[in-house]
Formats: structure tokens, sequence, C-alpha cells
């Protein structure tokens, strides 16, 4: 009978809480998915022998960087200078990389080998061609976009689609009007192309 010996995947740690829903489903869940489908083990803490890769929930990411990062221990993946998903080796400070994701500032590299999410290319052996997979955040960085009310909503006719997503084709023909995001307090950012008036 042999011993099984250490499970070499790395365990993957979602840090922070994000209410946005991306395909159905929460944040948590869907990185908690995707590094399942990159070879990973969710986990709710660190374990003694194994790597862990933490992932920032304010960022969105495609699947192939969860599989490069889950590969390579020691390194991190970026934007804006701010951890994205992070791969510690066994005995790595992840109090210091955790807490630099929650409270989201620059990441001190220290010895990690760092990928910028806009500068960084993968190869894609089965296309045979490089790409830049995609790192954004789940919605305008640091703006809480609140429930609109269904009074604001109904008070607007429909033009096209939706007041905030429809721009008035001249101001002219509706003066004063304010996209309905920015009447319910949402930041600009929020709304859906140009600013009508």
């Amino acid at each position: 009978m042999s011993v099984a010996g250490p499970d070499p995947r790395p365990l993957f740690l979602v840090v922070g809480d994000n209410p946005a829903r991306a395909f159905g489903m929460a944040a948590a869940e869907r990185a908690n998915a995707l590094g399942v489908k990159a070879g990973m083990e969710p986990a709710s803490a660190p374990q003694s022998g194994r790597g862990t890769v933490l992932a920032d929930l304010d960022f969105a990411w495609d699947p192939a960087w969860a599989r490069e990062i889950g590969q390579r221990p020691g390194a991190a993946l970026v934007k804006d200078g701010r951890a994205v998903l992070v791969h510690l080796a066994d005995g790595a400070d992840i109090a210091a990389v955790a807490g630099a994701m929650r409270e989201r500032r620059p990441l001190d590299a220290g010895e990690l080998t760092i990928l910028d999410a806009d500068r960084a290319e993968l190869s894609n052996h089965e296309l045979r061609k490089r790409e830049r997979p995609f790192v954004a955040y789940y919605a305008c960085p640091f703006v809480h976009i609140p429930t609109v009310p269904t009074d604001i909503i109904a008070s607007h006719p429909l033009q096209g689609v939706h007041p905030g997503l429809t721009p008035p084709t001249s101001c002219a023909a509706s003066p004063g009007r304010v996209p309905w995001p920015e009447r319910a307090g949402a930041s600009p950012c929020a709304s859906v192309g140009p600013r009508p008036c």
C-alpha cells in the first residue's frame, strides 16, 4: 500500500467581496469555478506544504490567466499596479498580499515576477498565436452603483431601448435631461455611452 504524497495543486483563495454577478454567478463563485477549471483547489485558508493563488474579487479576468498563474509559483498578474492573481509558494507572506488586495493599494512585488495585464501576452499553443487575455474591473473602480428606483425608470419615456442607454438626437429635444443612473446618484462612468446634454 502506497502513501499518497502532498497534493501538487495550488490552493485557490478569493480575497475581498463583490456583489457583482457575471454569467448569473456571484463573483466568488465564478472565480472559484475558474480556479477549479485551471487545476486549483478552492479553499478558505492556506495550508502548510501547499502553494496558494490569491484572486482579488474587484477584477474579472480571462480563464487563460488562471491557468498561467496557477502554473507559475512566484508570479503576480497586476493591473494598474494592483494585484489581480498572485501565486505564492508555501511559506510566503500571504497576509501582506491579501492586505494589499483588501485595501486596494498597489502590490509590493518583492521577489515576485510581475505580469502587467495591459502589456503581457500569452502563447495560445492550440491556435498557434500570441494573445493578451483581458483583465477588467467588475464595475467602475471604487464606485458603488445604487439600485435605481422603479419610479425613476417608469418616469422616462422609451427612446429606442432606454433613455440611459440611448441618448437623444439633440439636447434641444429634451432640455435639462439627465440620464437615469446619474439621477439615482450613480457615477457618470456607470452610464453607457456619452452624456446626452
